[in-house]
């Protein structure tokens, strides 16, 4: 003999209340399911191309300058993240119109070496979104930092006493 087990307070098998206990059960996996999907999809690494323009200044300091006339460049990176800190990224990027201002006063005279990739860092909200960089072209920038010189153009006139 076999023994069947039922709970006491289901309903008859096929019964609308049957079909409603169901209907019930089935509506609230498949919010739950919706929810885990949704936050899923935003979560999901992805990379994603972006290029901008940095800038090199030397800021308000009158003390030292940049040599040479270019000191902004394309710089095209990839981003790895989530959709939602890329977008975020994004959108920062773009309200500061695809352009990031370094100073770079603070470096020594002569030859200096600036890597693409801490200067995002350092000027962005890149590490704070939680995103990493796959790769960067170019990859570094050599600018020479000088101080000023004032050319004076002029007459001299000089007098000896005699």
């Amino acid at each position: 003999m076999s023994r069947r087990l039922m709970l006491v307070d289901s309903p008859p098998r096929f019964s609308r209340e049957w079909w409603m206990a169901g209907s019930k059960t089935f509506l609230w996996v498949l919010v739950v399911t919706l929810l885990i999907w949704i936050y899923a999809d935003l979560e999901k690494t992805e990379s994603k191309d972006i290029t901008i323009r940095i800038r090199l200044t030397t800021g308000n300091s009158g003390e030292i300058q940049l040599e040479g006339d270019e000191h902004e460049y394309e710089v095209k990176f990839t981003v790895r993240g989530s959709n939602s800190s890329i977008d975020r990224f994004s959108r920062e990027l773009g309200d500061a119109g695809w352009l990031v201002e370094f100073d770079v006063s603070q470096g020594r005279l002569g030859e200096n070496t600036f890597q693409f990739s801490e200067i995002l860092e350092s000027r962005t909200t890149l590490t704070k979104n939680g995103l990493g960089i796959n790769s960067i072209a170019p990859r570094f920038v050599r600018s020479v930092l000088v101080r000023p010189t004032q050319e004076f153009r002029g007459r001299l006139v000089l007098t000896t006493p005699e």
